[in-house]
């Protein structure tokens, strides 16, 4: 549950195809943040994160 996460961590590793592709920490930790980083997205409507199937 995304907002017992948000309410117990001060800081969150987000793991995308077996490695750690996002620390948030403090207030970074949002629901959108968790989210679009599990989904390996950044922004709104962009692609991959930098580093990814280049």
């Amino acid at each position: 549950d995304y907002d017992e996460l948000i309410g117990c961590c001060d800081r969150v590793l987000v793991l995308y195809d077996g490695a750690v592709k996002r620390e948030l920490v403090g207030a970074e930790i949002t629901e959108h943040a968790l989210i679009a980083s599990a989904l390996n997205i950044h922004g709104e409507g962009a692609g991959p994160m930098q580093g990814e199937g280049a």
